[in-house]
């Protein structure tokens, strides 16, 4: 599109979209990269969320001077995550079809529940910047407890915390101390801009939105850990959770100061990635990038010849009528590599189809069913003597567990509770700026609860608490799994997920994180049981009796393409798939098993770990 004119010598372009604006100034058009144009790439990209920036970042802060080309199946829609934006924006999220997109099947056993209550899992967000525009912005790190089941030679990159869980650390102060200095954790999280609950400020010190009732919190439920409290010996066992081993407040990845000094700004990939893109790109030629993004590019498949990627096919070179223009296909050169980050379901389906005879792949699915509770606590039960709460206050924790089976070792299921506690004074004056700062806007408090609240003099506690979903051993009951459907014929979906969220470690597993729950929201009322009123979903009201509400749909979902001797991706740090030199794997599909804790830091590291891998390969 031609720049305007001022309307000489004649008007100017009067439809312009935001696509073709970006495109203007970011973007570029397929026909400046298809066929041979792609062999000066050293590396295709396919994905422009969490992975596909992160990758790209990694790779030319390794070296400056490779050549990136990133696909993205869909256009520009927002510029950061919606939580930034005025609360309107909040009602375009999540409409299915449109902003939430579902490229594969579900089994109708699965559909109707007959394979338990999962029915369905969470799907992928087809535009620029994927689903980190919309995410809960958690980012705890997993312990070495958690990563059971994972190849050591990963483990031993990644250096992980070698103690059963992450040892102490003072979150009293602020910055908090970081566990085991590790350069791919420690990366990956300034990456993300990721800060706990409790320091939100730029100036240091606590932000009046998170402080008084997240010290409350803190101090309840990290009682050995908390320096402010001196335990009498034996009491620290007294104040235990069953199925609890760690606490800490929320790492979410919201810190914005060091770009406009606002104090708490959920980060997305849309802005960070169009600076990636203006950062290595020619200052005296606009068209010498060193990132260049194509957006509306579905790959369709990737041609491949004695175990090398040789192009990757797309959806791209044909006009309006369908008839080709140009080369609907990127070609790579020998030493290219083809980096697959769109998420965890649409890369399998990819790689089935462009590889059918490697093994395994889809044949393992896991994910996190989650239980929704919510409860009210006097705020009478959580203010310290002589303090008074102000008009609006935030806490979140990150809590995490296991479904023991009644002995002391063992480690069973992985849950972990997200808690996220409010009181705003005001409702109906404070809610756009609670909606801003709240720590999951996806399961938070709504007006009623915030209106019974106020009228009760109460604060309002939302637990979301994922659970992993069972990946069942040989022999024991059947698995879920995401394998081809025969029945479709398009190549980007023609895949069948089928859910079993019903054997016995997955529901040894939901009893557990729904007790461990209640508990904990006794401890933070005192132990005054009588005193917390639970939201009944059906009724739309408080009530006294306990109240779990099962949901249906899951999240982070992992596992179709494990890492490791026995899966389908190798371990060596180039996470290719195997018999294919050249086709690396992101994101949540390297899972040898769900684990519960979120997922998006540790994504995160490992783009870090393989760009180093394979950069340092390309040198040599």
């Amino acid at each position: 599109m031609d720049a305007c004119q001022h309307g000489y010598p004649g008007p100017g372009p009067q439809c312009p979209t935001g696509d073709q604006v970006l495109r203007h100034k970011f973007f570029v058009d397929w026909t400046d990269v298809a066929g041979k144009k792609g062999e000066e790439f050293d590396f295709v990209i396919v994905g422009s969320g969490v992975c596909g920036y992160a990758t790209a970042k990694a790779i030319l802060e390794n070296d400056k001077t490779k050549k990136i080309l990133m696909l993205e199946r869909g256009p520009y829609f927002l510029p950061e995550h919606f939580q930034n934006l005025p609360e309107a924006f909040r009602d375009t999220l999540g409409l299915p079809g449109l902003t939430e997109t579902f490229p594969w099947t579900l089994t109708e056993a699965t559909a109707k529940g007959q394979n338990g209550t999962a029915t369905w899992n969470h799907g992928m967000i087809p535009f620029f910047g994927g689903r980190s525009t919309l995410w809960s912005s958690w980012c705890p790190r997993p312990a070495w407890k958690e990563l059971e089941g994972w190849p050591q030679a990963v483990l031993e990159r990644l250096k992980v915390c070698k103690e059963d869980v992450v040892p102490p650390v003072d979150y009293s102060a602020c910055p908090a101390k970081r566990p085991c200095n590790t350069e791919l954790f420690n990366w990956a999280e300034d990456t993300l801009q990721v800060q706990k609950a409790g320091c939100v400020a730029c100036t240091g010190g606590n932000n009046p939105v998170y402080e008084k009732l997240q010290a409350t919190m803190r101090e309840t439920l990290m009682p050995k850990w908390n320096a402010a409290v001196d335990y009498p010996e034996g009491e620290e066992k007294k104040a235990a959770i069953w199925h609890v081993y760690r606490a800490e407040p929320a790492p979410l990845a919201s810190r914005g100061c060091h770009e406009n000094g606002t104090d708490f700004l959920k980060w997305s990939a849309p802005g960070d990635l169009l600076q990636l893109i203006r950062d290595h790109t020619e200052k005296d030629n606009e068209e010498n990038k060193n990132l260049k993004v194509v957006t509306e590019a579905v790959v369709t498949n990737i041609r491949h010849e004695n175990g090398k990627a040789t192009a990757v096919v797309t959806n791209k070179g044909n006009d309006r009528s369908g008839a080709p223009v140009v080369s609907n296909e990127v070609s790579l050169n020998p030493n290219a590599h083809v980096v697959l980050a769109m998420g965890t379901l649409p890369p399998t389906t990819l790689v089935r189809n462009s590889f059918p005879n490697l093994p395994k792949v889809g044949e393992t699915f896991s994910a996190h069913f989650i239980s929704s509770i919510t409860a009210a606590i006097p705020v009478a039960a959580l203010q310290k003597e002589g303090e008074t709460f102000s008009d609006l206050e935030i806490g979140a924790m990150y809590v995490a567990g296991v479904a023991k089976n009644g002995e002391e070792d063992d480690f069973g299921k992985q849950f972990h509770i997200q808690l996220s506690g409010l009181y705003v004074a005001h409702p109906k004056r404070d809610s756009g700026t609670a909606l801003r700062y709240m720590p999951d806007v996806v399961a938070t408090a709504s007006p009623e609860q915030l209106e019974w609240c106020k009228e009760h003099k109460c604060a309002v506690f939302v637990c979301a608490v994922l659970g992993e979903l069972d990946i069942p051993g040989p022999g024991e009951a059947k698995g879920s799994s995401f394998r081809g459907n025969p029945a479709d014929a398009n190549p980007t979906t023609n895949s069948e997920l089928e859910i079993f969220s019903n054997s016995k470690a997955d529901k040894l597993t939901w009893d557990a994180m729904d007790q461990a729950t209640y508990a904990m929201l006794e401890k933070l009322a005192g132990g005054k049981g009588k005193e917390l009123h639970y939201w009944n979903v059906k009724e739309n009201k408080f009530q006294d009796e306990r109240y779990t509400f099962h949901v249906e749909g899951m999240v982070h979902e992992s596992s179709t393409m494990p890492v490791g001797k026995d899966g389908v991706v190798n371990e060596d740090g180039s996470y290719a798939l195997k018999g294919v030199d050249n086709v690396h794997v992101t994101g949540g599909s390297l899972w040898p098993r769900g684990g519960s804790w979120n997922p998006t830091m540790t994504m995160t590291a490992l783009c870090k770990d393989m760009a180093d891998h394979l950069v340092t390969a390309q040198q040599k």
